[in-house]
């Protein structure tokens, strides 16, 4: 198994709040701001778990 040398395993949960709560406080900023946080979460949120998933699948 891989062995991360950073401790953030169990702040990986928290990822999904944090990201939302980031989103939110954009919509307060303009349209073009909120349009980028969403962006941005739907990769956080989508991307990232399947390309950790896949990037970590092969031990090295």
């Amino acid at each position: 198994m891989f062995s991360s040398p950073s401790p953030v395993g169990p702040l990986t949960l928290l990822r999904p709040f944090v990201v939302l709560a980031v989103a939110g406080a954009a919509v307060w900023g303009s349209l073009p701001a909120a349009t980028v946080a969403a962006a941005a979460s739907v990769g956080v949120l989508l991307v990232e778990p399947l390309t950790h998933r896949r990037w970590y699948a092969v031990p090295l």
